[in-house]
């Protein structure tokens, strides 16, 4: 697919044969892309997903390159796979196809790509999963697929063509399906990317973070859905809202150590259908120790003013508040809520705490 400077472009992830240039990563850093069809209620067992081992974002890359690939379809699952492709520019230069294809399924394969034969500069890789629909009905044959895009840069020492428009700390998955067979449109691609990916992996997470994603189409749907999730877990998520934005992502409400993030969406057929995608990143969370409460029975300290010292409760964000839930898994969509309930409570809390204090201070003398 052509990149244009009318979106941002496709994501950048590459392998770690890298320049010195760049930060790397642990060995093993992984990212997967799931693409899927149907009513957003009740999601059909028609997922595709693909995992890519040993990738680093916007790496420059030389030689032979090589990365892990793993095609599953979750079962339980109406489709079989048909085909899975490694492409360089658009261009296939592996492919497996039918049986050959089904022979790998859900097992890691290794595949190398001679960079080399190209030019030096920018050039789009994708690793691709195909999935058909075997139910007996108007989609049956219907193809669902999932593409794993990277962006590298190959520096080989060939001529260098610059026929790309870069921009670095993207990573995604491109989710696309066949012809809607209620209206006959096709549907095309969703594109679901987180856009500033390098401070999310690169180091430990702490505290309030930024996260920015976006959610993008080409084709006749229209965007419904924007959600970061967290080890399946919504942690902000939008309807029919705008297709860029910024959320602070707070790692304290996480436990210490390993953990996914995941950013969903979906476009919206005017079938009521969705096409959907998301992409997965590893993250670790490291925040410092909390200290703990102070026991029930012991009196607050007092204040230089012989009152008593009250915490202020905390300062809002600086972005504005996002919609939240509660609703795990993939489905999503049904589901709405807000933190104005939980800020109301933290208010009503404080004014109470602070209104007891009060009543407990002594006149001075």
């Amino acid at each position: 697919m052509h990149i244009s400077n009318r979106r941002i472009a496709l994501p950048l992830v590459a392998f770690l044969l890298v320049s010195t240039s760049l930060p790397v990563l642990a060995a093993g850093y992984t990212q997967k892309a799931g693409s899927w069809w149907g009513d957003p209620a009740v999601p059909a067992p028609n997922h595709v997903e693909m995992t890519i081992e040993g990738v680093q974002p916007d790496a420059t890359v030389n030689g032979t390159i090589s990365f892990t690939l793993t095609c599953k379809l979750p079962q339980p699952s109406t489709l079989k796979l048909d085909t899975i492709v490694i492409q360089v520019d658009g261009n296939n230069v592996q492919a497996y196809y039918g049986s050959n294809a089904r022979a790998i399924l859900g097992l890691p394969r290794t595949f190398n790509v001679d960079t080399t034969k190209f030019s030096d500069g920018w050039h789009e890789l994708r690793a691709r999963c195909y999935g058909m629909e075997t139910t007996a009905g108007p989609e049956l044959g219907k193809q669902t697929q999932v593409t794993n895009g990277h962006q590298l840069y190959f520096k080989n020492g060939n001529a260098f063509i610059d026929n790309r428009s870069v921009t670095p700390g993207i990573v995604d998955a491109h989710s696309w399906y066949d012809t809607d067979a209620a209206t006959g449109d096709a549907i095309d691609y969703v594109y679901v990317q987180i856009v500033n990916v390098h401070p999310l992996i690169q180091a430990p997470l702490k505290g309030v973070v930024p996260f920015t994603g976006l959610v993008t189409n080409a084709g006749p749907t229209t965007i419904a859905h924007w959600a970061l999730k967290v080890d399946d877990v919504v942690i902000s998520e939008f309807h029919d809202a705008q297709q860029l934005r910024t959320v602070d992502f707070d790692t304290r409400m996480l436990s210490n150590g390993p953990h996914t993030l995941q950013f969903h969406g979906h476009g919206l057929a005017k079938s009521g259908k969705q096409l959907a995608g998301q992409v997965e990143i590893p993250i670790v969370v490291q925040n410092d120790p909390q200290p703990s409460p102070p026991d029930a029975g012991t009196p607050p300290a007092p204040s230089p003013d012989g009152g008593v010292s009250v915490t202020p409760p905390p300062a809002p964000p600086t972005n504005p508040p996002v919609q939240t839930s509660s609703l795990s898994g993939s489905t999503g969509c049904s589901s709405r809520g807000t933190d104005a309930l939980g800020a109301l409570g933290t208010l009503v809390a404080a004014v109470a705490f602070t209104a007891r204090n009060r009543q407990r201070r002594t006149p001075r003398s």
